[in-house]
C-alpha cells in the first residue's frame, strides 16, 4: 500500500494519504483501484476500466491463444494488455473479433460499472489520442503494479529478474520481446516456466502477460543509489558494483573499486568460513604443522595448546586479512609462523621436543615423522638404517610410542611395529631369511640389535 502511494510509511505510524482514501471509497482491489485512478489522470478512463476488468474476469482472449498455438498475434508489442484492450474494443464495435463472445461481453459490462466508479476528480482529464493511449495505460499499469517491475537479462532472452531479486521467463502468450523494463502483469510461480526458456531455472517465475515501461516513469523516491561488493571466489578478490536501484532491481551498474574495509571483511569471512580454502590448510608443511599440535594438544592437556577449530579461526580472521588484497595474498603469508607466535614460549618448546617434525635415525639420516590425524604418529625408514636401536622413541612426554614402518631395500614396508625389541628377536630372522637372498649387497648382521646402522648398500664385487 505505500507503494502504491496509499499509506504515508515515513512517519511513525501509518496514515493515508489523499491517494489512499480515493482508493479506499473504491470497492476494488487496491491495485485495480490504483490504476483505475492512474489511468483517469492519464486520460485513458475508459481503456484503463477496461484493462481492469480483462485482469479481474475471465479472459476472453484465453481460449483463442491456445487454439492458436498460444501466439494469436504476428509482430512484438509493447503492451500485451493494450492489445487485447483494442481486441475488445473491436469486438465492441462488432468487427471480426478471435474474443469468446459471453466472456467478451462479461468483461465490457464490468468495464462499464468500472467507469462509473471512476473518481470525479479525475474524469475531466483531457482523452489520449494515438500512442498516447497505449503509454497512458503502460503508466497506469506501472503506478498500480510498481513492485512487478523486471529488468531484461540480455536483450532479446525472455529471462528477466523481478523486483525482490526473482528470476522470471515470459511465457510463449507474451510478445512484449524487446523492451529492457516491463512490469510484470500476470504472473504464474513454479515449475511451469521452465519449458520456455531451455536452461532456465524451475524456480522462475512465468510470465503470461507484460507490458514495456521506461526508465524515467520509475518512482524517483523509490530509486536509490548503492554498491554491490561480493567476493568472486574465482578471481580471489573482493569484486564492486555501483548500482543504481529500483526498490531492489538494478537498473544500472558499473565497477568500482572496493573500499580497503570491505576487502578486508569479506576477506576476512571467507577466512571464517572455509578457513582451510582460504588460508591452504592442506598444504603440506602446514597441515603437518596443525596435525602435530593437535597430537600434541590430545595427549597433553595440561600444556593448554590452541585447537585450531572454527572458533579460533573466525577470532583470527581479521588479523590474518590485514593487508591483503586477494586470496593470493592469504596464500603467500608464512602462516606457520604466525601461528607458532600463537604459542607460549613453553608450548613452542615442547611442539619442538614432544612431537618434532623429524628425528636423526641411527644411521645419520634426519627422518621425517608423519602425525595422520586420528592414527598414531609413524617413521618410515630401512631396517639397515635402525640397527642398534633396541627401542623406538616416546613422544608426548613418553605417553605415545612411536610407530615404525621398517622398509624393505626397494623401499616397501615389510613390518609394522612400535616394539621394535620384539621385532629384532622374533620377527627379524624371518625377513632376513626371505629378503637377503633378494638383496645380497645389503647388510643382514645375525645380531641386529648390536649391529653398525648403515644407509648404503655395499660396493659390487665386495
Amino acid at each position: 500500500l505505500g507503494r502504491l502511494g496509499a499509506l504515508d510509511t515515513s512517519s511513525s505510524g501509518l496514515a493515508l494519504t489523499p491517494l489512499g482514501r480515493t482508493m479506499a471509497a473504491l470497492p476494488l482491489h487496491p491495485r485495480l483501484a490504483r490504476l483505475l485512478i492512474a489511468g483517469a489522470h492519464q486520460g485513458v478512463a475508459r481503456e484503463t476500466a477496461l484493462a481492469a476488468a480483462l485482469l479481474a474476469e475471465r479472459d476472453p482472449f484465453r481460449r483463442a491463444a491456445r487454439e492458436l498455438g498460444a501466439d494469436p498475434f504476428a509482430d512484438a508489442l509493447d503492451s500485451d494488455l493494450f492489445e487485447r484492450v483494442r481486441a475488445l474494443e473491436a469486438f465492441e464495435r462488432g468487427q471480426r473479433s478471435d474474443a469468446d463472445p459471453g466472456a467478451a461481453d462479461a468483461v465490457l459490462r464490468a468495464a462499464d460499472r468500472l467507469m462509473q466508479l471512476v473518481p470525479r476528480s479525475t474524469a475531466g482529464a483531457r482523452a489520449a489520442t494515438g500512442h498516447m493511449r497505449e503509454e497512458g495505460l503502460a503508466r497506469a499499469l506501472l503506478a498500480a503494479y510498481p513492485d512487478r517491475v523486471a529488468r531484461r537479462r540480455e536483450p532479446g532472452s525472455p529471462r528477466a529478474r523481478l523486483v525482490g531479486g526473482r528470476g522470471a521467463v515470459q511465457g510463449r502468450e507474451s510478445r512484449v520481446s524487446e523492451a529492457e523494463l516491463f512490469v510484470a502483469i500476470e504472473v504464474d510461480g513454479g515449475p511451469r516456466a521452465a519449458w520456455v526458456a531451455p536452461g532456465g531455472h524451475p524456480a522462475d517465475a512465468l510470465v503470461r502477460q507484460a507490458s514495456a515501461i521506461e526508465a524515467d516513469w520509475l518512482d524517483p523516491r523509490l530509486i536509490r543509489t548503492a554498491d554491490d561488493v561480493r567476493f568472486d571466489a574465482e578471481r580471489g578478490r573482493a569484486v564492486a558494483m555501483r548500482q543504481t536501484l529500483y526498490l531492489d532491481l538494478p537498473l544500472v551498474e558499473r565497477p568500482v573499486p572496493p573500499t580497503a574495509d570491505d576487502i578486508a571483511r569479506l576477506l576476512g569471512r571467507e577466512v571464517a568460513r572455509d578457513p582451510g580454502r582460504a588460508l591452504g590448510l592442506a598444504r603440506p608443511h602446514v597441515e603437518d604443522w596443525l596435525a602435530r599440535v593437535e597430537f600434541l594438544a590430545r595427549h597433553c592437556p595440561e600444556l593448554e595448546l590452541p585447537v585450531f577449530d572454527a572458533t579460533l579461526w573466525g577470532s583470527l580472521a581479521e588479523e590474518l586479512v590485514a593487508g591483503a588484497q586477494s586470496s593470493a595474498d592469504l596464500l603467500a603469508l608464512p602462516l606457520v609462523d604466525i601461528l607458532g607466535s600463537k604459542l607460549t614460549r613453553e608450548q613452542r618448546g615442547a611442539l619442538e621436543r614432544e612431537a618434532p617434525e623429524s628425528v636423526v635415525v641411527p644411521a645419520g639420516r634426519r627422518a621425517k615423522l608423519e602425525y595422520p590425524r586420528g592414527r598414531a604418529p609413524f617413521l618410515a625408514a630401512r631396517i639397515q638404517e635402525l640397527f642398534g636401536l633396541a627401542a623406538g622413541p616416546r613422544l608426548a612426554r613418553g605417553r605415545v610410542p612411536l610407530v615404525v614402518h621398517l622398509l624393505a631395500p626397494n623401499g616397501r614396508p615389510q613390518q609394522v611395529t612400535d616394539d621394535l625389541a620384539s621385532f629384532w628377536a622374533n620377527t627379524y630372522p624371518l625377513v632376513r631369511r626371505e629378503l637377503k637372498p633378494r638383496y645380497p649387497r645389503h647388510a643382514w648382521p645375525d645380531d641386529p640389535a648390536t649391529a653398525t646402522p648403515t644407509s648404503r648398500p655395499r660396493p659390487r664385487g665386495r
